[in-house]
């Protein structure tokens, strides 16, 4: 978006990052908090321009850093199943953004997730059961 123009162009974001989750266990296991974090690559592509604005030269395929952090608690409701709550803060730095000639800005793209979760766990590591 530009202040001139509005909204141009939707942008899709893909971004590839491992995480590390520290986990405490609580009440024999069943409650679990955790935080999370990780750092990674990110890319950043225009998607759909939107109309009437669908002439102009719109760049933003790139490449840059991207990184989480988060927490969350899961509720083992059996051995292998959990739900949980979780919150996730989601960076995306240096990527560019150019419209026509020379017009270039930076692209930093940042979310906050908030999500309900079930896992089910096929396999497991070290530890007894509950």
């Amino acid at each position: 978006a530009t202040p001139e123009q509005g909204s141009l162009t939707e942008v899709a974001l893909v971004h590839v990052m491992p995480l590390v989750r520290v986990r405490y266990p609580l009440l024999g296991g069943r409650l679990v908090p955790y935080a999370l974090g990780g750092v990674g690559v990110g890319h950043a592509e225009r998607n759909d321009s939107k109309p009437p604005r669908t002439g102009l030269d719109i760049r933003t395929s790139s490449f840059g850093i991207a990184a989480a952090l988060g927490a969350g608690v899961e509720y083992f409701a059996a051995s292998n199943i959990a739900v949980g709550l979780e919150t996730r803060y989601l960076t995306n730095r240096g990527h560019t953004v150019r419209i026509e000639q020379g017009r270039e800005s930076s692209g930093y793209y940042d979310a906050v997730i908030l999500a309900f979760t079930l896992r089910v766990y096929v396999a497991r590591f070290g530890g007894s059961g509950l």
